[in-house]
């Protein structure tokens, strides 16, 4: 009888103890994803250098994000007269006090219905964020041609790798 109220009593403070440690597992620091929405538009006329989008990025990560197409690496598919689907190249930063993400990432944008679909990497990552060095970035969304400008909503998710 002793020995089964022991196994019991084990049993019991083995689950206890599993469902106290669910939080730490789920963590998003521990492999799954981290969802976001990101807010962008394209700055034609920076201070210096090439054109980039400026824009936000909320979510599982929050902060100022900014892109920079390698336009010499840019390149479209499609009838000669008319491409229907751009290929570009790009780097990020994701940057919020002392916490940034860096990386690279590739994309087609299709012309005709203005949607883009892109997948990345993350090259480099501090603070708190440090843990998402070598992480996968996949995103997708819309871009917005206005009179004034040009914009993209849509989000994106950052993977373990």
């Amino acid at each position: 009888m002793r020995k089964l109220f022991f196994a019991s009593f084990v049993a019991s403070t083995l689950a206890f103890m599993s469902m106290l440690s669910v939080p730490a597992v789920a963590d998003t620091c521990c492999g799954m994803a981290l969802k976001c929405t990101i807010e962008l538009e394209l700055n034609l006329a920076p201070d210096e250098g090439e054109p980039d989008w400026d824009g936000s990025v909320d979510g599982d990560v929050t902060g100022i994000y900014q892109l920079w197409e390698r336009w010499d690496e840019m390149f479209f598919t499609g009838p000669a007269e008319d491409p229907v689907v751009e290929h570009y190249f790009e780097d990020f930063v994701i940057v919020d006090g002392d916490n940034s993400i860096e990386g690279v990432d590739q994309g087609v944008f299709n012309l005709d219905n203005l949607k883009f679909h892109y997948t990345g990497s993350v090259t480099a990552a501090t603070g708190e964020w440090s843990y998402l060095l070598g992480w996968n970035l996949h995103g997708q969304g819309v871009v917005n041609f206005s009179e004034d400008e040009i914009t993209a909503i849509g989000t994106m998710a950052l993977v373990p790798p």
